[in-house]
């Protein structure tokens, strides 16, 4: 439970984030950037919502009959609605998201070389790493180090 709200907090931050690469890739038009780093936002508001999933989880395993809900559980699992959440916010949403902004900022060029290379080698892990605690926490990492350039660029365009 406490991973999972580190987390939502965690995707939390990084919507805020992304609203600051939405601003620093602005253009005269709305720029290839600011659609991808829209997308990212979109899935990690999206991603927010399986702490409800963890809780469910957390909220089964003391029920008195175990065998009901390893089957609810599995039903769960199998549904369309939850495959349907998982593909939008996970799978589209955020992976495809991180994908197109590494390779908006690579074109743009606001950051080191490295970052764009860094956040896609992120989004490798993180996607072929499955339940892999040690990978996935590898990945959260590689992709924190990507974006501080990032990060930096934007601190640095609000002083006055």
């Amino acid at each position: 439970m406490v991973a999972e709200l580190a987390s939502t907090v965690g995707a939390l931050l990084l919507v805020a984030g992304m609203i600051g690469v939405i601003h620093e890739m602005r253009g005269p038009r709305v720029t290839f950037g600011q659609l991808a780093a829209g997308l990212v936002t979109v899935g990690f508001i999206g991603l927010t919502g399986s702490i409800a999933f963890s809780v469910f989880d957390l909220a089964m395993a003391d029920f008195a009959d175990r065998d009901a809900m390893v089957a609810l559980h599995a039903e769960l699992q199998d549904s369309g609605a939850y495959r349907a959440f998982w593909l939008t916010f996970s799978a589209l949403a955020t992976v495809g998201g991180l994908v197109l902004l590494a390779i908006a900022l690579y074109l743009r060029r606001i950051v080191p070389t490295w970052a764009p290379a860094a956040i896609g080698a992120a989004v490798l892990l993180w996607y072929v790493g499955g339940s892999e605690q040690i990978v996935f926490i590898a990945s959260w990492a590689l992709l924190t180090l990507a974006f501080l350039p990032l990060a930096a660029l934007i601190r640095s365009d609000d002083r006055p």
